[in-house]
C-alpha cells in the first residue's frame, strides 16, 4: 500500500495534514471559512498574508485561541467593520492588536501610530478613577495641554512617541499623587506654598521629583503661584571609559556568536550615542549610500556618515533581515523588524538583550556622545544626531571639565 504525498487542492507533494490537504492548503481553507473572503476585500486581503506565511502552522496554533476565530469570524460575518474604530471599541487584547497590525500591513487600514490609543485609553481611565471633580479637571488640563498636544505632534511628524508616553503618565501619576495629598491637607492647589511643596516632597521617594512637569505648567497657567521645584544635584552619569567602549566595539564588528542585529544596535548606541527608541524605531530608509559608494545614516534631516568596517556590517543587516513568522514575510520598512506585523522592535526588547550582553548602556552612551563632543562642535553634533542643543552642550561641558581637570593632574615640566 502506497501513501499519496500530493496535496488535493494544490497539487503540490507534501505532507498531508487534513481530508487530503497540505498545511498551508488546510490553512486557507480554514480561514476562508471564517472570513468569507469573496464578501470583503478586507477579508481577501488578510487571507492572503496569514496564508503566505513561511510556516503555515504558527498561524494553525494561532487560530486554536478562541479569541482570535471569534474576532475574524466577526470580520467574515460583517458584525466587526475594518476600521480602527471598530477594532477600538472591542476589549483591548494581543490578539486584537495582532489582527489590527497585519491589516494596516495589507493596507486594509491607514497606518497609526500604536501608542497613542493605548495612552489616551490609560488617561481616560486614570480620570475617571479620580473622585474629586475639581481634582479631576486640573489633571485632565494638565495631561491634554502639557502632554497629548505635544505627543500628537510626534505623531503628525512621523516621530517615535514611546519614550514621551512612558513620560506622560509618569508626570501625570506623580501629579495626581501631589493632588491627593494637597486635598488631604485641606490645602487648595491655588494657594499651595513652596513650604507645602517641599514638605510633599521630602516625606516621599525620589519619584516625587516628577511633578517638575506639573509644577510648571501649574505656574504658567496660573493654576498655582509662586511655587518653584528646588534645585536637584547634578549628575554627569557614569561613562564607560575609552578603552572599554573601544573594546566593546571591537566586540560588536567581529564576535559572530552574537546576532547581528544586536551587533548593529549598539555599534548605533556606542558611535553615536542614539537612545534605544531611536535605534528601534529607525526605519530601512535611515540607511542611505551615494553614487561613490559611501554610506550614511539619517538620524533625522541631517545625513551622518558611517565608517568602515561598520558600514559593511550595517548594510548586511540591512539586506539580511529576518522576517516575522506570523505575516506573509513581505519587507519591512524597520531597520529593526519586530515580532508583530508591520512594527518594529520595541526598545524594552531591544535594552533586555543589549544588557544580556553585559553593555551598560547609560554609561556607553554618554561615553559615546562626550567623546563625540571633543571632535566636533556641539551644534554640529546636536545637528547630526537629531539631539537638543541643551543636551549635547551639557555633555560638551563635562567633556571640557573632564579635559581640564586631566590637564591639572599632569605633572608639569620643570624649567631649565
Amino acid at each position: 500500500m502506497t501513501r499519496s504525498f500530493e496535496c488535493g487542492t494544490c497539487g503540490d507533494e507534501a505532507l498531508i495534514y487534513r481530508d487530503g490537504n497540505c498545511r498551508r492548503c488546510a490553512l486557507r481553507l480554514q480561514l476562508t471559512e471564517l472570513l468569507h473572503p469573496e464578501d470583503h476585500p478586507g477579508g481577501r486581503a488578510l487571507l492572503l498574508e496569514f496564508a503566505k506565511v513561511e510556516r503555515p502552522a504558527s498561524i494553525m496554533t494561532w487560530l486554536l485561541n478562541p479569541k482570535a476565530t471569534e474576532l475574524l469570524a466577526g470580520l467574515g460575518t460583517g458584525a466587526i467593520a475594518y476600521t480602527h474604530e471598530a477594532l477600538d471599541e472591542l476589549p483591548h487584547s494581543k490578539t486584537t492588536e495582532h489582527i489590527r497590525d497585519v491589516l494596516v500591513q495589507a493596507e486594509v487600514l491607514p497606518a497609526r501610530d500604536r501608542h497613542l490609543p493605548g495612552f489616551l485609553r490609560w488617561l481616560d481611565l486614570k480620570l475617571a478613577a479620580i473622585p474629586d471633580g475639581e481634582r479631576r479637571r486640573t489633571i485632565r488640563q494638565f495631561a491634554r495641554w502639557k502632554f497629548v498636544v505635544a505627543i500628537r505632534k510626534l505623531v503628525d511628524e512621523g516621530r517615535p512617541t514611546h519614550g514621551a508616553i512612558a513620560h506622560a503618565r509618569q508626570s501625570i501619576t506623580v501629579a495626581d499623587q501631589f493632588l491627593t495629598w494637597l486635598h488631604e491637607q485641606h490645602q487648595p492647589l491655588a494657594t499651595t506654598t513652596q513650604l507645602d511643596l517641599e514638605q510633599w516632597l521630602a516625606t516621599g521617594n525620589s519619584t516625587r521629583t516628577r511633578v517638575r512637569p506639573f509644577i510648571a505648567w501649574a505656574v504658567q497657567s496660573r493654576t498655582a503661584t509662586g511655587l518653584t521645584m528646588p534645585g536637584t544635584k547634578s549628575n554627569d552619569g557614569p561613562e564607560m571609559d575609552h578603552h572599554h567602549r573601544l573594546e566593546w566595539i571591537r566586540r560588536c564588528l567581529t564576535n559572530t556568536d552574537v546576532p547581528r542585529d544586536e551587533r548593529v544596535a549598539t555599534l548605533l548606541l556606542l558611535l553615536y550615542g542614539q537612545p534605544l527608541t531611536r535605534i528601534a524605531a529607525l526605519p530601512v530608509s535611515a540607511v542611505e549610500v551615494d553614487e561613490s559608494g559611501n554610506t550614511f545614516l539619517r538620524f533625522q534631516r541631517v545625513r551622518t556618515p558611517v565608517p568602515e568596517p561598520f558600514a559593511t556590517l550595517l548594510l548586511e543587516h540591512r539586506d539580511h533581515r529576518s522576517p516575522t513568522r506570523t505575516t506573509s514575510g513581505v519587507e519591512s520598512p524597520w531597520l529593526f523588524p519586530g515580532i508583530r506585523a508591520g512594527q518594529h522592535v520595541t526598545a524594552q526588547t531591544m535594552m533586555a538583550k543589549i544588557r544580556n550582553n553585559g553593555v551598560d548602556l547609560r554609561a556607553a552612551r554618554n561615553a559615546a556622545l562626550r567623546t563625540l563632543v571633543r571632535e566636533a562642535p556641539a551644534p554640529l553634533i546636536a545637528k547630526s544626531l537629531g539631539y537638543n542643543d541643551n543636551t549635547i552642550h551639557r555633555h560638551a561641558a563635562i567633556a571640557a571639565s573632564q579635559f581640564q581637570q586631566y590637564a591639572a593632574s599632569r605633572p608639569t615640566r620643570a624649567s631649565s
